[in-house]
């Protein structure tokens, strides 16, 4: 019985959920902000982390390699 009543909940709270994303185009956009949110810092954090000239070695790891 329990595990019918957590069914039934489950499945009435993602009817709401959907029911309020597709009736509520305003509403849909503030709760999708958080994946662009994201997507967008990704983006920004990609773009800070490449660097136009590869990376070189220190000079101390290249003393340490000579044979």
């Amino acid at each position: 019985m329990a595990v019918n009543l957590i069914v039934l909940a489950v499945t009435l709270l993602m009817a709401a959920f959907l029911g309020v994303w597709i009736f509520f185009p305003r509403l849909r956009a503030w709760m999708e902000m958080p994946k662009y949110r994201f997507l967008e810092r990704q983006r920004q954090f990609l773009g800070v982390s490449r660097d136009p000239q590869p990376m070189r070695e220190e000079p101390s790891l290249q003393e340490g390699r000579r044979q």
